[in-house]
């Protein structure tokens, strides 16, 4: 039990129902966090020694020496946003799709267009769905172009 700071947006995470040791979701910026194993809370004072009021235990907070644990993680690179290998295989397709092997990178193209879109819907910490789109167009471009090619649909002679 006790409050805990969030490495990606600063805020604040308070475990009142006993997660000592599991991973939560912090209820700001919705980036998942593994609370520590014991239950000692970081000091909300700046690690004077007083008592947390978030704990309501009584004893003296313990001083971890970090005033800041969020600013220290994203000085280390643990609060960036990663963009996601799908949507860069996506694009990568999409755009080599356009010049060799369309029959080949063009279903290839909509697959990780299609798992890059629930990648990124489910976890907040992943970018790239601008790659995504415009991957995923360039996929239109190709199936458009193997259409005119072997002469299937509305190109029909």
């Amino acid at each position: 039990m006790g409050t805990y700071q969030c490495p990606y947006c600063a805020g604040y995470v308070s475990d009142e129902g006993g997660l000592a040791g599991q991973v939560v979701m912090c209820p700001h910026c919705g980036g998942e966090m593994q609370l520590p194993r014991c239950a000692t809370a970081i000091p909300l004072d700046g690690g004077h020694g007083s008592t947390s009021p978030s704990s309501g235990s009584g004893f003296p907070a313990v001083d971890t020496g970090r005033t800041n644990l969020a600013a220290s993680y994203r000085r280390k690179g643990y609060g960036k946003r990663q963009t996601d290998i799908y949507a860069i295989v996506c694009f990568a397709s999409g755009l080599l799709g356009l010049f060799f092997l369309p029959e080949l990178l063009t279903p290839v193209c909509y697959i990780c267009a299609i798992v890059s879109h629930y990648r990124i819907k489910e976890n907040r910490n992943l970018k790239g769905n601008g790659l995504r789109i415009s991957g995923a167009l360039m996929g239109i471009a190709s199936m458009l172009f193997l259409f005119w090619k072997y002469q299937i649909g509305f190109f029909a002679p």
